[in-house]
């Protein structure tokens, strides 16, 4: 069921592996998001057709697709560089043996993780794009971001191309995609003997381990970035990939529109892992990694200071602020859509925004206030009420709407939540049987 948005200008002022008991710290970190939608004012609103949002009033977060064109999560196309322009040529001379990757450094790691990611090549009658995908299975199934399968969400025929590490190029076909996600899953036509990529546990990731990006960025294949981690269990905002029922191809690089202006496009929140990894255009789907060259994230968005003009640029590139979709979700949502399934999302009942209001005790308090609750709906029959402020989604703090959204939908629907409230200046445990987000 969808939730539904509450009123503008709503009574509150607007304001960011497994342990509790194994279940509920699974169902923390890893499982997390709702389908509510949040009504702050200074919200991050994310629209692929336009190229970059303005997080809380300065960042703007954008999808990277592209390379030969540059699809955005949020935001205008970075570009769109010729293709010839962005093959590197060759020095002239007999080819050389590559050097030997260096124990102990990111070179071991990509040596090791390079096979797994593939380069995809997105086309239409009038639009080509890149972006990276990874291999899940060795049998020829690869996962990538569903906006890189409809173009931010513009088309949803195009003709995709695979060309692996080692230079061979494969049709694909569609097995299943995911908008509340942003994952989709294709299969490589033919293709036998890949190297799956080894998929981390992203619930164990702290502040400051290394990573790694590897993608095809504007179109270069087989480029590797490197940085930290700079932040888990954030939340972004961001248009959906569904393609509306009827849409204008174009729309993407002629009509820049904001998210409350695009007819037919609604909005998702994701949970994801922040580094400052250059991550650009081409890199979405493709895998950032720890320093064993195992996957920890699936990169999908990037931010910029500038939001652009009509018909421009959102941003020109990295700015040291890239998101990757945690690896325990990816792999949780592509595992059922190889299966056929459609994946299953949780949702609270309620409606929620910012909060920044004072406890009895004096304190100010950041989280997810309930402005209202859906008659017998999940957030109702657990006994939430209007002026609840959640802090908590199991051990995963909530300092905005956006934080309950995205880390509910990561549970499936009918599983348990345990929420952290504040309700009239006490704390107290709410447990929550999720609804299913529509």
């Amino acid at each position: 069921m969808l939730d539904t948005p509450s009123p503008a200008g709503a009574d509150a002022t607007s304001a960011d592996a497994p342990t509790k008991a194994a279940q509920q710290d699974e169902h923390g970190r890893h499982r997390a998001g709702a389908h509510l939608h949040s009504i702050h004012d200074d919200a991050p609103v994310v629209t692929r057709r336009t190229g970059l949002l303005l997080i809380a009033g300065v960042a703007v977060v954008a999808a990277v697709v592209g390379g030969l064109s540059g699809a955005l999560i949020t935001a205008n196309l970075i570009g769109q560089p010729n293709q010839d322009a962005q093959r590197l040529t060759q020095p002239l001379g007999s080819p050389s043996e590559p050097a030997a990757p260096l124990p102990g450094e990111a070179s071991s790691a990509i040596a090791f993780a390079a096979p797994s990611v593939v380069t995809l090549t997105v086309s239409t009658p009038t639009r080509t794009e890149t972006g990276s995908a990874v291999v899940y299975s060795g049998d020829g199934l690869v996962i990538t971001n569903a906006h890189v399968v409809t173009l931010d969400g513009t088309v949803s025929d195009a003709q995709i191309t695979a060309t692996t590490s080692d230079g061979r190029v494969f049709s694909t076909s569609r097995v299943g995609l995911d908008v509340l996600a942003d994952v989709a899953v294709l299969r490589l036509d033919g293709a036998s003997g890949l190297q799956p990529a080894r998929f981390a546990d992203s619930d164990q990731l702290i502040v400051g381990q290394s990573t790694i990006v590897l993608g095809a960025p504007l179109g270069l294949n087989g480029t590797a970035t490197t940085g930290v981690v700079s932040a888990v269990n954030r939340s972004i905002e961001i248009a959906s990939a569904a393609v509306p029922p009827t849409v204008d191809e174009n729309a993407a690089t002629d009509s820049p529109l904001s998210s409350t202006t695009d007819p037919g496009k609604s909005i998702v929140q994701l949970p994801v892992v922040q580094t400052d990894a250059a991550i650009n255009p081409g890199n979405s789907g493709g895998a950032m990694l720890n320093a064993k060259g195992e996957v920890i994230g699936i990169n999908v968005a990037i931010a910029g200071t500038k939001p652009g003009g009509q018909g421009q640029a959102a941003s020109s590139g990295s700015i040291g602020l890239g998101f990757a979709l945690p690896a325990n979700y990816a792999v949780q949502i592509a595992a059922q859509l190889a299966d056929g399934q459609t994946p299953s999302h949780g949702a609270l009942g309620a409606t929620v925004r910012n909060a920044a209001t004072v406890a009895t005790s004096g304190q100010s308090i950041v989280g997810a206030y309930v402005d209202s609750v859906v008659e017998n709906g999940a957030a109702s029959l657990a006994g939430l009420r209007r002026g609840d402020i959640v802090t908590y989604i199991g051990t995963i703090p909530v300092s905005n709407a956006n934080d309950l959204i995205a880390h509910v939908r990561v549970y499936e629907a009918g599983e348990d939540a345990t929420l952290t409230v504040v309700r009239q200046g006490e704390v107290i445990e709410v447990e929550v049987s999720l609804d299913a987000a529509a």
